[in-house]
């Protein structure tokens, strides 16, 4: 039966608390978790490996989008349910739900407004 690493020298009336450890499957013994500033981590080669391929893969992905050579493939598919609708909304000095048309329109995944008064924002 494998034994835990325990602290050396636990508060006086107080049983000894394990230690952060891991089991290093390689040497099969308990090893202590070891880390600056008090974080704890587990030096095993092939997570550092993943890590490092990981690191030059994002700085790749970095440069390319710098670049501008990122190349993205887009799936999937946008249906149109129906028709754009458009309209003119008058809206005075209180707040007012803009839509076009009548009514709001369901599924409606993008609206475009256009102030043509130079004088007036909208906000």
């Amino acid at each position: 039966m494998d034994r835990l690493l325990r602290e050396g020298n636990p508060p006086t009336g107080q049983l000894a608390s394990p230690k952060p450890q891991y089991k290093d499957v390689q040497t099969n013994t308990w090893e202590e978790l070891k880390g600056e500033g008090g974080a704890s981590y587990v030096k095993d080669k092939a997570v550092l490996a993943k890590l490092a391929d990981l690191e030059s893969e994002l700085a790749t992905i970095k440069a390319n989008q710098l670049s501008g050579d990122q190349k993205v493939q887009l799936s999937g598919t946008k249906v149109v349910e129906s028709a754009p609708v458009t309209g003119i909304k008058t809206v005075t000095g209180t707040v007012a739900e803009v839509f076009a048309g009548s009514s709001r329109k369901a599924n409606r995944s993008k609206l475009v407004i256009r102030n043509l008064h130079q004088a007036v924002a909208i906000r």
